[in-house]
Formats: structure tokens, C-alpha cells, sequence
């Protein structure tokens, strides 16, 4: 049960980061602004997931709500970032490859 929690917890920070979009260098300001708007929130927000896995890693996952919590936060951020980037329209092809 425990591995399962752990393998779930994993896959979900995965899908997270993995949904943000890449930290390349942008050619359009409005791009490049809509991805760093909540930069000290995201940074914020990933120190406190990873102080929260250590936690619970030392406690055996028997508590994982602060885990799942962090994870959530973690997750509207990222949509909420996502959102703004694709609402900014880019005006050249670069600005394009970087959103």
C-alpha cells in the first residue's frame, strides 16, 4: 500500500513538472513575463513539496496529507502559469517555439 502511495505521489509530481513548459530563453516578452508571473510562487511551492516527501519519507508515509496538499498547490500553480502562457499570443515564430 505504501509503495503504491509512493509510486502515485512520484507520478503526480512527474506529470506536474513535466507539464510546465520548458525554461528556454523566449524572443517574446509576453511569452517570457507570462512564464516567469508566478516564478517565486512555483520555487516557493517546490521547496515546500520536497521539505514535505523528506517528512513523510522519515514518518514511512503513514502521514502523506502535507504531501498532497504541497502537490495540489504545486498543480494550480502550474495550470495557472500554463493558462498565461498560452493566452499570450507570440509575434514571432520563436516566441512560438518557446511557449
Amino acid at each position: 500500500m505504501r509503495d503504491r502511495l509512493l509510486v502515485a505521489l512520484l507520478t503526480t509530481l512527474a506529470a506536474v513538472a513535466l507539464a510546465a513548459p520548458a525554461s528556454a530563453p523566449a524572443a517574446d516578452s509576453d511569452v517570457y513575463a507570462a512564464w516567469l508571473s508566478e516564478d517565486k510562487a512555483m520555487d516557493t511551492a517546490t521547496r515546500s513539496l520536497t521539505r514535505a516527501l523528506k517528512r513523510a519519507e522519515r514518518a514511512r508515509f503513514r502521514r502523506v496529507g502535507p504531501v498532497v496538499k504541497q502537490l495540489r498547490k504545486l498543480e494550480v500553480l502550474t495550470v495557472a502559469v500554463r493558462d498565461r502562457v498560452m493566452a499570450a499570443s507570440a509575434s514571432t515564430p520563436s516566441g512560438n517555439a518557446a511557449r
